[in-house]
Order: C-alpha cells, then sequence, then structure tokens
C-alpha cells in the first residue's frame, strides 16, 4: 500500500495508511468500516451462488457479505440472476461477460495488478504436461525425467 500511495501523490492525492490489529482489521471488515482495502476475490470457473454475496444489491448492506464495494445495481443484480438462471452454455457465457462489464463499467475496484502467465522457476529435469489447466500449473502432473 505504501507504493500505492507514492503513486497516487503523483496525482495530487495523499492515502494515509492507518496500520489496526488482526481482530480490528476483521470487524472492520465486516462492518465495512472502512474507505479502501487490499482485497483479492477467488473465482472458480464457472460462476455461481457466490455472485450474490458479491455483487447484489441484496447483500449490500447485509454484515458480513462480501460486497465490500457496495454494488447496488439493478444492472449487477440482473446479470447475477441471469447467470443463475442460464441453461444453455451460450446464455450462461452471455451473462458472465454482461455482468463483467457492469462491474467494470462500475468503477468499483482499482486493479492493482495481473499477469497473463504464471512464472515458475524449475530445476531442468522436471518435466510437465504440454497444456497446463486453466487454473494454472498443476505440481500433482510434474515428473521427473531422470535423478539429480
Amino acid at each position: 500500500m505504501l507504493s500505492y500511495g507514492h503513486t497516487l501523490e503523483r496525482l495530487g492525492i495523499v492515502l494515509r495508511i492507518r496500520q489496526v490489529d488482526t481482530p480490528q482489521y476483521w470487524s472492520r471488515l465486516k462492518a465495512f468500516d472502512f474507505d479502501m482495502i487490499q482485497w483479492s476475490w477467488g473465482a472458480s470457473l464457472s460462476p455461481g451462488n457466490e455472485q450474490i454475496n458479491r455483487w447484489s444489491s441484496k447483500s449490500a448492506d447485509i454484515e458480513g457479505s462480501l460486497n465490500y464495494p457496495g454494488v447496488k445495481n439493478p444492472a449487477a443484480d440482473a446479470m447475477v440472476e441471469a447467470l443463475l438462471q442460464a441453461r444453455s452454455a451460450e446464455d450462461f457465457t452471455a451473462a458472465v461477460r454482461a455482468l463483467d462489464r457492469v462491474l467494470i463499467s462500475g468503477e468499483y475496484v482499482i486493479p492493482l495488478f495481473y499477469l497473463p502467465k504464471v512464472w515458475v522457476a524449475h530445476w531442468h529435469y522436471l518435466n510437465f504436461p504440454d497444456h497446463q489447466p486453466l487454473s494454472g500449473y498443476d505440481l500433482d502432473t510434474w515428473w521427473s525425467a531422470s535423478s539429480r
């Protein structure tokens, strides 16, 4: 956050970081008692019911939900409902992409980093499948070509 603060200073924005202990942090998070947090939402390859808790108007004011940005957007609600009601792959994909566009246009989060690939250092004698899972590398699928 200090590095992020220095970047904001170049834009004339002063960021004040306040350190709190772990119980206070989780208490504030649960009660939405913060101005800004650094957070990462894990995602599956098939979004589902968890989207209600993250992006729906219903969850925006429920203490303890994961709707940290406080999203209250009828379009987001409609897209979450559409992805949950989808009966074909095409409808599901369309609803998920539409939800993505709604969330991006709402400017609810500031993306801090993205790497299109996962970099892993390894010994030359370790081999792995040519095609990796969409979720990233899986060490359980690696093997040793020879002994060290």
